[in-house]
C-alpha cells in the first residue's frame, strides 16, 4: 500500500484502495495486525485503527 497525492493505492495492482479517515496530520508509523484484518497508524500524538474487512 502506498499513500500520497490522490489517496492510498495497492502497489501490486496500482488500484485505489479506499480513504481511511482519522488523521489530520503526518502519519509516522503504520502496522498490520498478524491476521491482516486491522491496520493501525500513528503520528502527531494520535493513533488510529481500522478494520479492513
Amino acid at each position: 500500500m502506498s499513500c500520497g497525492h490522490g489517496g492510498p493505492h495497492v502497489v501490486r495492482t496500482a488500484t485505489y484502495a479506499r480513504t481511511l479517515t482519522g488523521h489530520t496530520d503526518w502519519v509516522t508509523s503504520v502496522a498490520f495486525s498478524p491476521d491482516g484484518k486491522v491496520l493501525a497508524a500513528a503520528g502527531n500524538e494520535v493513533a488510529c485503527m481500522w478494520t479492513l474487512e
